[in-house]
């Protein structure tokens, strides 16, 4: 793992990556005609995965692994379904 300003700017653009995505939501909410919503929504949505794998050459893989598994939903369901039985990874 990478440290210094370089993986610093790597974890910025890589969360800036997820505020684009929620921004995304707001989209249909916004006082536009369909043709610019959908630019719009398109442009984020592209703008969005290139500032995160940007962000994960600079912060380094396995930064980038972790976050991506903590900001997946699926991993949250897994989580408390494990933690809610006793199951542990290490028994």
């Amino acid at each position: 793992m990478q440290t210094g300003w370089i993986a610093r700017v790597g974890v910025a653009s890589i969360v800036l990556s997820l505020v684009l995505w929620l921004g995304l939501l707001a989209v249909p909410f916004l006082a536009l005609p369909a043709a610019q919503k959908a630019a719009w929504a398109g442009g984020i949505v592209v703008v969005a995965e290139v500032l995160f794998w940007v962000g994960a050459l600079l912060a380094g893989k396995e930064l980038a692994q972790r976050l991506r598994s903590t900001f997946n939903p699926m991993h949250w369901w897994q989580r408390s379904r494990g933690a809610s039985n006793g199951k542990g990874k290490g028994r």
